[in-house]
């Protein structure tokens, strides 16, 4: 959890990230930012899959 720097708004935001470990060979990272209205929602989803 923590602060960036926007360069749209040219403002600090608020975000917070997720890693989860699904299984051996798959494991997700997920983003959080807040809209407007101070409500959370998911702004990314990275799926990892191990080849081989």
């Amino acid at each position: 959890e923590g602060t960036f720097s926007c360069p749209l708004t040219n403002s600090e935001r608020w975000n917070r990230s997720k890693t989860t470990f699904v299984d051996e060979d798959t494991w997700t990272f997920e983003m959080f930012m807040e809209d407007e209205n101070g409500e959370e929602f998911r702004s990314m989803l990275i799926t990892y899959t191990r080849r081989g």
